[in-house]
């Protein structure tokens, strides 16, 4: 069966359009890797805050 190009392009449409689902539930060493980003973030945000409160005081 010859598909015609407007078939072949809507199958291709439809089939780039299937949604990515992401796991609601993070596990694994992704999960360490998560929350030790998290922990970087936080400390550098402490640091900054302690160095501006530090200049105005």
């Amino acid at each position: 069966m010859k598909l015609s190009y407007r078939e072949e392009a809507l199958r291709e449409r439809a089939r780039g359009r299937a949604p990515v689902r992401m796991p609601l539930v993070v596990s694994g060493p992704s999960f360490l890797v998560l929350w030790i980003a998290v922990a970087i973030v936080v400390t550098a945000g402490i640091g900054v805050t302690a160095l501006a409160l530090g200049a105005v005081g």
